[in-house]
């Protein structure tokens, strides 16, 4: 993606989405590799996005927002997860908005804001979950 090879890098993104769903089709249990099967998705949702297919970009972010959304809710003192989905939900809010599905984009912005402020406020000298509130309200707001 950083040198413009849209192609390659969806290759890259979508042999890495196969090699995982076949390593949790193994081991269906392991949470690494539901971890790792939801970054695949978003990094292909990602290059979608970048190539304008916003509909199949939708579908690859909120295959991993499902995921993301178990890890979280089986969970939920595990704040990388918690903040895994909130990122995710941030991108599924980016596409929707892309599509002109405003409603629906600022639902997702403000379940995923929801989750980056609870985090925040439960630690509050981490910078990085501070400074994650921020995108997200200035997409919730748009």
């Amino acid at each position: 993606m950083a040198i413009g090879d849209t192609a390659g890098a969806f290759a890259a993104a979508e042999q890495a989405r196969q090699t995982m769903a076949g390593l949790l089709a193994d081991n269906p249990r392991s949470g690494d590799y539901q971890v790792m099967l939801s970054l695949s998705l978003n990094k292909v949702g990602d290059v979608q996005m970048a190539q304008g297919d916003l509909k199949e970009a939708l579908k690859s972010y909120q295959d991993g927002l499902a995921i993301r959304d178990r890890l979280a809710k089986s969970d939920p003192n595990n704040a990388g997860w918690q903040r895994d989905l909130s990122v995710t939900y941030s991108r599924v809010g980016d596409v929707l908005r892309d599509q002109g599905n405003l409603t629906e984009a600022l639902i997702s912005y403000r379940d995923g804001l929801a989750i980056a402020d609870r985090l925040a406020k439960s630690d509050p000298n981490n910078a990085e979950w501070q400074r994650d509130r921020w995108p997200m309200k200035r997409s919730a707001m748009s």
